[in-house]
């Protein structure tokens, strides 16, 4: 069984995490999220030269006197500036030494320099497949970092779902999980399967997720014997792959309509039947996190 970290897992590990806190006690919303803009940029792969010596393009490596310079890597899609030392070259490229470098690390090849930390959108150097898989891993981690704005960074901001969520809504949703549960440990039963579909991609996988409330961990999405398959959509936008839609969440098992219910406590109007539907599910959510989490400490 392989395990890992997928965005199939990204919003869903809060939003999940949401579902269930939001029944047990307030937590003020605080300032709207601040949208930062991405830089386009290209990259390349860095090839192995020697020990810990690598060759990258010319134009990608800034020099600052004699053989020191520096380059920048895409690291959870930021720029990250990385100090080199130039021992060669090899036809238009520069061999440079540094132990901060690995295999399969992605160079910012132009424009360069930029701002150390500045938020990158690919836009050219890789195939499309691999930008998704980048733009998963990066929401990913700032989910474990629990960073709402750059959780959010990955969201369009025209997001829609068939449960009434949209940009806001989501926004809310993240930040009363990130407040309710910690440690999030993901495994993946299947996948993530991308499907490229023009300027749109299709995630899709089966996982198992576990977090800690209150002092214990349990499951939140599936079981020992069970998975949770969820489908995302994500449409490809100047700023880069961004999530557009998302189905199929069932935490604790519950029916995927149950993130109405939640949604009608971040301001979603409900119908009259969900209404009357919310405080008999309330009581058996409040049953379920009590079977599997205890009453806390």
């Amino acid at each position: 069984m392989k395990t890992g970290k997928f965005l199939v897992t990204v919003l869903s590990v809060v939003a999940a995490a949401a579902l269930l806190g939001l029944f047990f006690r307030e937590v003020p919303f605080d300032a709207p999220v601040r949208m930062e803009q991405e830089l386009g940029a290209t990259v390349a792969e860095i090839e192995k030269a020697g020990e810990s010596e690598w060759t990258v393009p010319e134009a990608a490596v800034v020099q600052e006197g004699g053989n020191n310079a520096y380059i920048f890597v895409l690291k959870k899609l930021r720029a990250k500036k990385i100090e080199v030392f130039q021992t060669g070259s090899a036809g238009e490229k520069l061999i440079v030494k540094s132990e901060s470098l690995g295999p399969g690390d992605l160079i910012l090849t132009s424009p360069s320099p930029v701002r150390d930390g500045a938020a990158i959108a690919v836009t050219g150097g890789l195939d499309e497949k691999r930008s998704v898989q980048l733009t998963l891993n990066a929401a990913i981690a700032a989910v474990n970092e629990a960073s709402l704005q750059e959780s959010m960074r990955f969201v369009s901001l025209e997001y829609t779902d068939r449960m009434g969520f949209d940009h806001d809504l989501l926004s809310k949703l993240l930040r009363r999980a990130f407040k309710e549960f910690s440690q999030p440990w993901i495994e993946i039963v299947q996948g993530p399967d991308i499907q490229l579909q023009g300027a749109e991609a299709i995630v899709s996988g089966s996982i198992r997720l576990q977090a800690l409330y209150r002092g214990k961990r349990n499951y939140l999405l599936g079981g020992p014997d069970s998975s949770n398959t969820l489908w995302l959509r994500m449409e490809k936008k100047p700023g880069g792959w961004k999530l557009a839609e998302m189905r199929g969440l069932m935490p604790l098992d519950f029916d995927e309509r149950a993130m109405r219910l939640l949604g009608s406590e971040l301001g979603m109007p409900l119908s009259a039947r969900e209404t009357a539907e919310k405080k008999e599910f309330c009581m058996r959510c409040r049953g379920k996190m009590a079977e599997r989490f205890g009453t806390g400490k």
